[in-house]
């Protein structure tokens, strides 16, 4: 790896980051549906965090940082959604996909009745919250999903 350039100056001995972990970890974030606008902000609150090496403890408060940053947005995103809203995004957080009115589903997380989860679904679609392909359906921010599982389940 060449010598990075910080503020202008080449960076070199004790002074000098090893980013090699990080661009993996980073990469992986990104390839794994991570917004690129969150893995920028990633990227920099552990560059603020590290003065050496990057390793897994500068990389989790880094994602702390980051969902910290974010938590006010995803606090509005949830204060308008109803119970039945808020059951169906933890089945998904739970690891839930497709299969939505089997008993098991409905009555673990009491997401009303079998009629109920169009409406729950077009709702959620309609705030961006989540979304449906052929493989099933997803919380559409993977960081949202982090914050929710902290501090919604």
């Amino acid at each position: 790896m060449s010598k990075p350039f910080v503020y202008g100056t080449s960076v070199e001995g004790d002074l000098f980051t090893d980013r090699e972990l990080e661009t993996e970890r980073l990469r992986l974030n990104f390839e794994n549906g991570i917004n690129s606008a969150y893995v920028q902000q990633l990227a920099w609150n552990i560059f603020a965090m590290t003065q050496h090496e990057v390793d897994e403890e500068a990389f989790a408060a880094g994602l702390e940082a980051t969902i910290a940053q974010a938590a006010p947005l995803f606090v509005e995103q949830v204060s308008g959604l109803s119970t039945f809203q808020l059951n169906f995004i933890r089945a998904l957080c739970h690891g839930f996909r497709r299969d939505f009115t089997k008993r098991e589903v409905t009555s673990r997380f009491n997401l009303g009745t079998r009629s109920n989860l169009p409406k729950l679904l077009s709702a959620l679609t309609d705030r961006e919250l989540i979304d449906t392909t052929e493989e099933g359906t997803t919380l559409a921010d993977p960081l949202f999903e982090l914050w929710f599982k902290q501090n919604m389940m």
